[in-house]
């Protein structure tokens, strides 16, 4: 009986997709802009595809009032994250060269809302 419920227990458990890593980086080092606007369902686009070496722009913009997405949060790697306020209708801007593979995230400041960054 103990060996089946092993088995059944770990049957259920997906192996974690490892956290990727990712710094800050200079502005005129972004080889391409993504536009990334809150809405009243999150985070639009919720998945971005990025490569291992590349650096980007994510150009974020509240599009919404209330909601609790006044700031961004993303993630550079398991301990490390960076945090904007995010103005209503003004784009900002965060730069980020992605230095492993893996995945990071980018959420509100409770995590109720976020969006997923996948570094190939």
């Amino acid at each position: 009986m103990h060996r089946a419920l092993v088995a059944v227990a770990l049957a259920g458990c997906a192996p974690h997709t490892p956290w990727g890593r990712a710094v800050l980086a200079p502005a005129a080092s972004a080889e391409r802009v993504i536009e990334v606007d809150v809405t009243p369902d999150g985070f639009e686009p919720k998945h971005f595809l990025v490569q291992s070496g590349e650096s980007l722009t994510f150009l974020v913009t509240r599009r919404v009032e209330h909601t609790c997405v006044t700031s961004v949060v993303l993630s550079l790697d398991v301990d490390s994250r960076i945090e904007r306020e995010l103005p209503l209708d003004e784009p900002v801007p965060i730069t980020v060269r992605f230095e492993a593979p893996g995945e990071l995230g980018m959420s509100c400041p409770m995590n109720m809302y976020g969006a997923t960054i996948q570094i190939r």
